[in-house]
């Protein structure tokens, strides 16, 4: 009996809230043609992996005594 409350009380609120929240910053996003993953192919640049320049990268004092 709980089960199908929960079921339907679920069922009811998911798709609220989808249309209170996603839909209207996925409209604004769109508006304002804001796009957050580059799809487009750029032939120029040579690689596209992020360079990370950490100070203590591969220094023996951050292996020793690990535990």
């Amino acid at each position: 009996m709980f089960n199908q409350i929960t079921k339907g009380i679920i069922s009811f609120i998911i798709p609220i809230l989808y249309s209170i929240i996603i839909c209207p910053i996925s409209l604004l996003l769109r508006f304002i043609n804001k796009k957050f993953i580059p799809l487009k192919f750029d032939k120029n640049k040579n690689s596209y992996w992020l360079i990370k320049h950490d100070k203590k990268r591969g220094e023996v004092e951050d292996f020793y005594k690990q535990f």
